[in-house]
């Protein structure tokens, strides 16, 4: 990542995934989505609950008091049936947060039985403990402070897919992204649009390039550093300048490069994504061309 332009997170749902920084402590008293390996508890068809692909939907919401989970769409309450699959209802149970590497157990104080995932559902029961995440809609509190989205980028001030990070209400220069995450003992991470992470420094009080926590925290809206094509007219490749692909004219023994269908001035054997969204194509005879200001300069023999 280049520190010139740090990334925080945004998305398209505004999410940013919570975790204590205590060792007993729980998240704060918010709304969140309730999530694991891209995975969300769904309450949109009360009384069912169920595991559904993460989307950001008011059924995927949930009002954490301390103690119980209300749903936002239903205004229902998570408890336990009494026969290992989770509902809503009109009282709820109360529920214990029990830190689980970087996320939390779910106990139903009432029954015993964990939250988890049982042949691909969801479950209550003593054995299947799974470590939900929980991706607080609107802000992050902690405590470092608060930590939430200003603007939308616009592309020249940062890659359009991402927002202005704000942390105690002040937006910090040259940092923006798709989503937070905050990890047991530690400070806030940020990932970008392309999964580069950043991390909050309270000394210099700033985001730098920090190694990821775990997996991505959002969906990607650009393509990630390393991705590549090289087949002609099949496939693209999304970068914040847009949507690229290959032609199948020919042209200085390669293929017409396209962006956003147009041609380009050049012509490559191959795309690749590289150093934080940077596009770079390949010419026929193996030298490498970097995609600046809206034009392709000279790079390399070498592989970026």
């Amino acid at each position: 990542m280049r520190v010139s332009l740090l990334k925080a997170s945004f998305g398209a749902s505004l999410f940013m995934l919570l975790a204590s920084n205590g060792a007993h402590a729980g998240p704060v008293p918010g709304t969140y989505q309730i999530t694991v390996n891209a995975k969300a508890v769904d309450g949109s068809a009360p009384p069912t609950v169920k595991l559904s692909s993460i989307t950001g939907a008011p059924g995927q919401q949930w009002i954490w008091n301390g103690t119980k989970f209300t749903n936002i769409q239903s205004g229902a309450l998570l408890a336990d049936n009494g026969n290992g699959a989770p509902t809503e209802n009109s009282a709820g149970d109360t529920f214990n947060l029990l830190v689980a590497g970087s996320g939390w157990n779910i106990v139903d104080a009432r029954t015993g039985n964990y939250l988890g995932i049982l042949n691909n559902a969801l479950s209550f029961n003593k054995s299947q403990k799974s470590s939900w995440l929980f991706t607080g809609v609107s802000q992050l509190n902690t405590p470092d402070g608060v930590f939430s989205w200003g603007a939308a980028c616009t592309g020249s001030d940062c890659p359009a897919a991402e927002y202005h990070a704000v942390v105690n209400n002040v937006t910090q220069p040259d940092a923006s992204g798709i989503c937070f995450r905050m990890v047991v003992g530690t400070h806030p991470y940020m990932m970008d649009a392309y999964g580069e992470w950043s991390q909050w420094n309270p000394s210099t009080k700033k985001f730098a390039s920090a190694t990821a926590p775990g997996f991505p925290c959002n969906p990607l809206p650009y393509s990630g550093d390393g991705s590549n094509l090289t087949t002609p007219g099949t496939g693209t490749l999304v970068t914040a300048d847009g949507t690229w692909s290959l032609g199948t004219n020919m042209c200085g023994g390669s293929y017409q490069i396209l962006l956003n269908g147009t041609p380009t001035t050049g012509c490559g054997t191959e795309l690749l994504v590289a150093n934080d969204g940077v596009m770079y194509t390949a010419d026929a005879g193996g030298y490498w061309w970097e995609w600046v200001s809206g034009g392709w300069t000279p790079y390399s023999a070498s592989t970026p």
